[in-house]
């Protein structure tokens, strides 16, 4: 993962899914795969904005 790029990580997430396939893509893989691989994690994450 680049540096300095800000992750937000949901409450309770187990590790297992921050530390999976997407996350050890190589650079060669090339960007869009790289997002393909953290679309289920987007796609079941809610941000609670009520503070």
């Amino acid at each position: 993962m680049a540096a300095g790029v800000p992750i937000l990580v949901a409450e309770g997430t187990p590790a297992a899914e921050l530390v999976g396939p997407a996350s050890v893509l190589s650079a060669a893989a090339g960007p869009s795969r790289w997002a393909e691989g953290l679309e289920p994690l987007l796609s079941t994450t809610v941000i609670d904005w009520s503070g």
